[in-house]
C-alpha cells in the first residue's frame, strides 16, 4: 500500500515566504490538486505559531509541516481501509494456508524433462493477489532443487527459488521476501503462474490436494485453480491443470487485496472529483496535525497564550471534515475501481461532491 501519488496530492505552500526562507525547497510547492497545507481557509497558515512549536527534530516550520502531511497521509491510508471494511463486504476469502499437501507416502518419477505445478486465477479480481511465503518440496534428493517461476504476465520477471531438500521427507523453504501473484493483470485473459524443476534423477512424492471435512474443496479454491504437470516441451502459455498430483510441491501463503490502489489510478478512470476529495481529506488532516502541534506543547505561541479555544474549535471542525470525506469516499467507490469490495454490507449513499 505504497500509494506514492498521495505524497504530492497536496503541497506545503505555493511559494516560499521571505520570513521563513530557511529550509524552503521548491518541491514543497508541488500539488496535483492545487491544495496546500498553508491554505487560509482549509489549511493552517499561522506560521509564527508553528515556528514556536518545533521540537528538536524539526529545524523550521517546513520540517514541521512536512511531518504533519506525512502523518496525515499515514492516517488516511489506515482510516480509508477501515471505512471500506466497515461499509462494504469483502469479496476476498480470508485464508492463510497451503495449496497442495505437504504430505505423501508414494514416490513417483517421470521420463519428462520437467515436473511442476501451475496456479491459475479462477476469476480476475482487480487488486487481489496470492502472496507466496514458503514452498514445500518432498522427494528422494538431499541438497538443493532449483524451482523456476514464470508467468504469462509480460511484466513478470522469471526467477528461481532454491528449495531445500532432504531425502524422503517434505522440507519447507521460507522465502526471505514473499512473492506476490496478482489475480488480475490488465489485458491478460489467460493468466498462468508456473513452477517447474528439472526432474531428471528425482523421485517426488505424489501429493494431491488436501480436502476438507466431508470432501469439501479447500477455501483457496474460491480464487485459484491449481494442478501438477510433467512435460519435456514446456510452453509458458499452456494450461497445465489436468493432474491433481502436485509433484512434490506445496505452496504456503495467503490472499490479500490492495484495497486502496484505485486512489492512485483515478486519473485513468476520469474520476477527478474523487481525487479532489482525497486531497481535501489529507489537507484537513494535515491541518488537524498542525493545530495539535501548536496547542499540545509547553512552548509559548499565540495559541498557548491567547487563542487556544479557537484553535481547538478549528481542529474539531477540520477533523469532522476529514471524517465526512473518508465516509463519502467509502460509500462512493468508483465502478470497477477495485474488485476487493462488494456493496452489500451497507448500501452506498450518494452525496454531493465534498470539495
Amino acid at each position: 500500500m505504497a500509494l506514492t501519488c498521495l505524497d504530492t496530492l497536496i503541497g506545503i505552500a505555493p511559494d516560499d515566504c521571505a520570513c521563513y526562507a530557511a529550509g524552503w525547497d521548491t518541491d514543497y510547492a508541488e500539488s496535483s490538486t492545487g491544495y496546500y497545507a498553508t491554505d487560509r481557509e482549509y489549511g493552517y497558515p499561522v506560521l509564527d505559531s508553528l515556528l514556536h512549536s518545533t521540537n528538536c527534530l524539526e529545524s523550521d516550520v517546513w520540517d514541521l509541516l512536512l511531518q504533519c502531511r506525512a502523518d496525515a497521509i499515514r492516517d488516511f491510508k489506515t482510516d480509508m481501509a477501515a471505512a471500506l471494511a466497515t461499509t462494504r463486504k469483502s469479496r476476498l476469502i480470508q485464508w492463510n494456508g497451503t495449496i497442495g499437501n505437504a504430505q505423501g507416502t508414494v514416490l513417483s518419477q517421470t521420463t519428462n524433462t520437467y515436473a511442476g505445478a501451475q496456479l491459475v486465477p479462477r476469476k480476475a479480481m482487480k487488486g487481489a493477489s496470492f502472496v507466496l511465503t514458503a514452498v514445500w518440496f518432498g522427494g528422494n534428493v538431499t541438497g538443493a532443487v532449483d524451482l523456476e517461476v514464470s508467468s504469462t504476465d509480460p511484466d513478470y520477471s522469471a526467477n528461481t527459488i532454491t528449495l531445500n531438500a532432504t531425502a524422503n521427507r517434505f522440507v519447507k523453504t521460507t522465502l526471505g521476501t514473499p512473492k506476490t501473484f496478482p489475480l488480475y493483470v490488465s489485458g491478460i485473459n489467460d493468466l498462468y503462474y508456473n513452477f517447474k524443476y528439472e526432474a531428471s534423477g528425482i523421485r517426488f512424492f505424489q501429493n494431491t490436494t488436501k480436502r476438507c471435512c466431508g470432501g469439501a474443496d479447500p477455501a483457496w479454491m474460491v480464487h485459484l485453480n491449481a494442478g501438477g504437470f510433467t512435460t519435456s516441451e514446456f510452453q509458458e502459455t499452456n494450461e497445465y491443470l489436468g493432474n491433481t498430483n502436485f509433484n512434490g510441491l506445496a505452496f504456503e501463503g495467503y490472499f490479500t487485496c490492495a484495497s486502496l490502489d484505485w486512489i492512485c489510478e483515478l486519473e485513468n478512470i476520469a474520476q477527478f472529483q474523487i481525487k479532489n476529495v482525497v486531497g481535501r481529506a489529507i489537507q484537513a488532516k494535515t491541518t488537524v496535525k498542525a493545530i495539535s502541534a501548536t496547542i499540545e506543547t509547553n512552548r509559548i505561541n499565540q495559541h498557548t497564550i491567547l487563542a487556544g479555544e479557537a484553535a481547538m474549535e478549528r481542529r474539531a471542525m477540520m477533523q469532522q471534515s476529514y471524517d465526512e470525506k473518508i465516509l463519502w469516499l467509502a460509500q462512493n467507490l468508483p465502478d470497477n475501481a477495485s474488485d476487493c469490495w462488494d456493496c452489500t454490507k451497507n448500501s452506498p449513499t450518494v452525496r454531493a461532491i465534498l470539495v
